[in-house]
């Protein structure tokens, strides 16, 4: 009995010494934030791919606690227009919602951090979204429907790929759990420091 005490005492104590080294290394190491989360998100990655079958097989729980499963759309549908924007990663054209493919941006009120500063990182990327959108035509190819009945679109203005744009200015990242089409992007923007990847946040998802 006094074993298993001491060995739990221990095992707390080394627990704190790692979060408090956690907690100090980036104000030493400023790439070491983005560091831990990439070797995060490469082990969540890898959880993911061994049960991505199943999760969409069973349709359980995603972001904030519903449903993500995604379903084929019956054929490909084309929306185009002037788009409102509803966050950083989601337009509704013509009435009709679309979740930009292949990315995640952070939520509307969703904070970040630069040193001490706490910043709403979420707004500013929607806010990013919109000034490229704003007065000009948006063409969005469906390629699935999810569960809330959202389109999930690859979106363009003048031909270029709107979801890399967002992507590649660093303030929306590579949902890598539906998609690899922009890994590139993200790793560049991460190198850069542009957008989200000046701060600490958490990912959106």
């Amino acid at each position: 009995m006094l074993r298993a005490v001491s060995l739990a005492i221990r095992a707390g104590f080394v627990a704190v010494l790692l979060l408090v080294a956690l907690w100090f290394l980036p104000w030493k190491w400023p790439e070491a934030d983005h560091e831990m989360r990439r070797l995060f998100a490469t082990v969540e990655n890898t959880v993911r791919a061994v049960t991505k079958r199943v999760t969409d097989r069973l349709g359980l729980e995603g972001k904030d606690g519903r449903p993500v499963r995604v379903f084929p759309g019956s054929a490909p549908q084309r929306h185009s227009g002037l788009a409102r924007t509803v966050d950083g990663d989601t337009l509704e054209v013509n009435g009709v919602r679309v979740r930009l493919h292949g990315i995640d941006a952070p939520e509307h009120d969703q904070p970040c951090w630069i040193g001490r500063r706490r910043w709403l990182c979420g707004r500013e990327a929607r806010r990013v979204l919109a000034d490229q959108l704003h007065g000009r035509q948006v063409v969005c190819e469906t390629r699935e429907h999810d569960v809330y009945g959202r389109a999930v679109a690859t979106c363009r203005i003048a031909g270029g790929d709107l979801n890399a744009w967002m992507v590649a200015r660093g303030w929306a990242l590579a949902y890598r759990r539906y998609s690899s089409a922009y890994v590139v992007q993200e790793d560049r923007a991460r190198r850069e420091r542009r957008g989200l990847w000046r701060s600490r946040f958490v990912p959106p998802w």
